[in-house]
């Protein structure tokens, strides 16, 4: 998913505003969901990783999910 220009927008302000008030963080962490890695395989990057690097905030993903919870997740993603 890709965000609109329009959108856009309303992303950078709502960024810019929280980065104003609470600084930049020192890293983020975030799922392993493709909205976050990239669709396009292992040498992809999202482009919320790109705006993290952008910034120089190391991301750090979760370790992948085995067994019921990998199920659970496999079953809400769809």
């Amino acid at each position: 998913m890709f965000v609109s220009s329009d959108d856009c927008g309303k992303y950078s302000v709502c960024v810019k505003t929280a980065l104003a008030k609470f600084g930049i963080p020192t890293y983020a962490q975030f799922d392993n969901a493709t909205v976050f890695t990239g669709f396009s395989g292992i040498d992809s990057v999202g482009q919320v990783i790109r705006f993290c690097l952008l910034l120089g905030v190391p991301p750090v993903f979760a370790p992948r999910e085995t067994g019921f919870q990998a199920n659970v997740e496999n079953y809400n993603g769809k």
